[in-house]
């Protein structure tokens, strides 16, 4: 067997335990995850959990993100209607609110496909149990922070690529100081117990914050 495959399934198994480990000790699994893009999806999917959330398998720039928080009942009701975005640079389907708003469906192969599972999971929210996270990714300003920063949510947090003094909900990912933002949050990071930089947020403690 070559080292690489031997590499790969010892990294796996790490995460096979990790990720059993954390289900043991996550409380909250009836929670909804909204995210910037696939971060969300990933601990949901680490976790177990139902996709509770329509911001899986897809990204949002920061700016339209912080939007759609800002109006968070007209966005994520079922009923508003998304529009077909055609971008001949983009292999994938873009959708788009009359608002402008852009959603970057990166995961899906049809437009259809991709709004039908947006508004299904947009009946599953649960606003009394919402957890937002915003990365430090796709052209990502200090200001959007600082704005992001300012929503009136409980739970929130941006992971962010370096110390920001002035953003209370900031948390730094190591590993991308000499980056000018976030990288790939599901990668690994440590290929002797398999830790991936995602695994530096608590977000088991994150989720089971308000848990008694």
């Amino acid at each position: 067997m070559s080292e690489s495959k031997l590499l790969r399934m010892h990294l796996k198994l790490c995460n096979i335990i990790r990720n059993r480990l954390n289900r043991m000790r996550l409380k909250n699994d009836q929670c909804t995850i909204i995210s910037s893009n696939c971060t969300g999806g990933f601990i949901s999917h680490w976790l177990g959990l139902r996709f509770n959330s329509p911001t899986v398998n897809l990204f949002i720039k920061p700016k339209d993100f912080i939007k759609i928080l800002e109006n968070f009942d007209y966005y994520f009701d079922s009923k508003t209607e998304i529009y077909e975005c055609i971008d001949h640079d983009k292999n994938y389907p873009v959708g788009e609110f009359e608002t402008g708003v852009k959603l970057w469906f990166m995961h899906y192969t049809s437009f259809e496909d991709a709004v039908q599972k947006w508004k299904q999971r947009c009946g599953r929210i649960d606003k009394n149990n919402l957890y937002i996270i915003m990365v430090e990714r796709d052209s990502c300003t200090e200001e959007d922070l600082l704005r992001f920063d300012k929503l009136p949510y409980e739970n929130k947090v941006c992971l962010v690529h370096k110390d920001y003094n002035r953003v209370q909900c900031a948390y730094r990912i190591p590993g991308f100081e000499e980056k000018n933002e976030v990288g790939q949050l599901h990668h690994v990071c440590n290929k002797v117990n398999g830790k991936r930089y995602l695994d530096a947020f608590k977000y088991v403690d994150f989720l089971n914050s308000n848990c008694k």
